[in-house]
C-alpha cells in the first residue's frame, strides 16, 4: 500500500509540473508577442524602415521625400514623384505599399509610368542582390483641399509564401489616370524666383534670382551647381538657363524661357554632316557663319519632332562684339547687346530659332557669391572653381559672341571654364543648341528636378 500511495503522489506531482510548465510557456509567449509589438510600433515611427515580422525589412528610397518618408503639398498642388521599393532582406519576401495622409482631399495613385501597382495581397521581391529586389513607383500626388496635407509613405512586409495586409489608416495604392494640370511656365518661374527682397537666409537655391536691369526690366537667371531646372524639349533633357523679357519675329516683347541642350554636340568624324566650325571661311559673322546655317537647318532644327518645332519663338539675339580686355560678367551682357555704329546696325541683331550661350549666361550661374572669381573675371575662371556652375561641362564649346577688332575669332567656354576667342575655323569644339520658348507655353507636370523635369504641354 505504501508504494501505491508513493507512485499516486509521484504522478500527481508530475502532472501539476506539467501544467505549471504549460502556463508558464503561454505566459512567456504573450510576453514575446506584446514585446515584438512595441519593437514594431518603434521601428516603424524611426521612418527610414516599415517593418511587420521581427526580421524583414524594407528600403523606401525617393529624393523627393524627407527622412521620414514625407512629402507635403500646399493647397491645390500636383506633383509626380519616383519611389523605389527595395527588398533587403537575405531571402525572397512580399511588401505591400501604402500611404497615411493628413487630409482625405488628397489623391494620390501608381502612373502608367510605373513598373506596376501594387495588389492587395503584396508583390514578391526576390532576396537582396538580386536583379528583382527593387520596384519603381511612378506616383502622382494631387492636393485638392484647402490646407496643406502631409502624405508619408511605408510598406509591410511578409513571408514570401504568405498574405499580407493592411493596418488602420494605410491606404493602398492603386493605378490611376495622370492627372494633367498646366500651368504658365515662365510666370510659374518668376512665382518661385529670388528676388532682391529675398533675405539670404531664406534664399530657395535650387530656383532662379531675379536680376534687374532697369526700372522696368528684370530677367530670371539658374544659377549653382545643381539648380531644379531640367525641362524635356524633343523628348531630350534640357536645361533652363532662365526667363527673359525677349522680342520675336513680330516684335512683341514677352517673358520668354531660354532653354540650353544638356548633352553637347561634339565633334565627329565619322559623320560629316555634324558641322562644328564656327565659319569654314573663318568669320566671325553668326548671320554668314556655317554654324548657324547648320543647326538651323539639316543638322539639328529639321531633325527636331514637329511638337517641338511647335513649342520654339522664333526671337531676336543680339551680336554684339566683345573685346579681350572685358572680364566681368555684367560687362559681357553689356557688349552682347551693344551696337556702337548704326551703319552695320543689322548685323549686330538676328532672328532666329536655334542658336548658342552668351559668355554672360555662362558667367551669372557663378552670380550670388557662387564664385566670384569666374563671375567678376571670365578669363580667369580656371583660377576658380567652374564645377560650381551647372553649366560647365569641362570641354571646348563654342558661344555665339564673337572678338571686337578681330574679324576672324569668336568666343570659346574652354575645358578649364575660362573664356578664350579662338579662330573660327577650328572643328574640334562642341557645342549646344539653345533656344527660346513661346511665351505662352504651358507645364503640364514636373518639379525641375533631374528625376522629375518639367513636361511642356503641346502647343496646337
Amino acid at each position: 500500500m505504501k508504494n501505491l500511495k508513493e507512485i499516486l503522489n509521484r504522478s500527481i506531482n508530475i502532472r501539476n509540473s506539467y501544467i505549471i510548465g504549460m502556463i508558464l510557456l503561454m505566459m512567456l509567449i504573450g510576453v514575446s508577442t506584446t514585446s515584438y509589438a512595441l519593437f514594431t510600433a518603434t521601428a516603424e515611427k524611426e521612418g527610414a524602415l516599415n517593418i511587420v515580422t521581427g526580421n524583414l525589412y524594407a528600403l523606401i528610397k525617393s529624393n523627393s521625400l524627407d527622412t521620414n518618408k514625407q512629402i507635403t503639398l500646399q493647397s491645390g498642388e500636383s506633383k509626380t514623384i519616383n519611389i523605389d521599393l527595395t527588398n533587403v532582406n537575405s531571402i525572397d519576401a512580399k511588401f505591400l505599399m501604402y500611404y497615411e495622409t493628413t487630409s482625405n482631399s488628397v489623391t494620390i495613385g501608381c502612373t502608367e509610368n510605373s513598373d506596376t501597382c501594387p495588389f492587395d495581397s503584396g508583390i514578391e521581391l526576390t532576396k537582396n542582390g538580386t536583379e528583382n529586389d527593387t520596384m519603381t513607383f511612378n506616383v502622382q500626388l494631387t492636393n485638392d483641399g484647402g490646407t496643406p496635407a502631409t502624405i508619408t509613405f511605408g510598406a509591410n512586409v511578409g513571408f514570401a509564401d504568405k498574405g499580407i495586409g493592411l493596418v488602420s489608416g494605410q491606404h493602398q495604392l492603386y493605378k490611376i489616370d495622370p492627372v494633367i494640370v498646366t500651368i504658365a511656365a515662365a510666370k510659374s518661374l518668376i512665382d518661385k524666383a529670388n528676388t532682391e527682397n529675398t533675405p539670404k537666409e531664406q534664399e530657395k537655391k535650387e530656383e532662379m534670382y531675379e536680376r534687374k536691369i532697369d526700372n522696368n526690366k528684370k530677367e530670371y537667371r539658374y544659377i549653382g551647381e545643381n539648380p531644379n531646372n531640367y525641362i524635356t524639349f524633343n523628348d531630350e533633357t534640357y536645361r533652363i538657363i532662365g526667363v527673359f523679357s525677349t522680342e520675336d519675329k513680330d516684335g512683341a516683347i514677352e517673358d520668354r524661357i531660354k532653354i540650353i541642350k544638356d548633352e553637347p554636340i561634339s565633334p565627329n568624324p565619322e559623320d560629316p554632316t555634324k558641322i562644328l566650325e564656327w565659319s569654314k571661311d573663318n568669320s566671325n559673322n553668326w548671320i554668314t557663319s556655317n554654324l548657324r546655317e547648320s543647326i538651323n537647318s539639316n543638322t539639328f532644327y529639321d531633325l527636331l519632332q514637329e511638337k517641338s518645332k511647335k513649342q520654339i519663338a522664333e526671337a531676336k539675339w543680339y551680336l554684339g562684339n566683345i573685346d579681350v580686355n572685358t572680364i566681368s560678367s555684367e560687362d559681357a551682357y553689356n557688349k552682347e547687346r551693344e551696337v556702337e555704329d548704326e551703319s552695320n546696325k543689322e548685323d549686330k541683331v538676328w532672328i532666329g530659332n536655334i542658336g548658342l550661350m552668351y559668355p554672360s549666361d555662362f558667367g551669372y550661374t557663378y552670380s550670388h557669391d557662387v564664385d566670384n572669381t569666374c563671375f567678376t573675371n571670365l578669363n580667369n575662371c580656371m583660377n576658380g572653381d567652374p564645377k560650381k556652375s551647372w553649366m560647365y561641362k569641362n570641354i571646348n564649346e563654342w558661344t555665339i559672341a564673337s572678338l571686337k577688332d578681330n574679324t576672324e575669332k569668336a568666343f570659346v567656354i574652354s575645358d578649364n571654364g575660362s573664356l578664350n576667342n579662338e579662330s573660327t575655323n577650328i572643328n574640334t569644339y562642341s557645342y549646344r543648341p539653345v533656344t527660346y520658348l513661346k511665351h505662352d507655353i504651358n507645364f503640364k507636370q514636373g518639379t525641375g528636378t533631374k528625376e522629375d523635369p518639367y513636361i511642356l504641354e503641346e502647343v496646337e
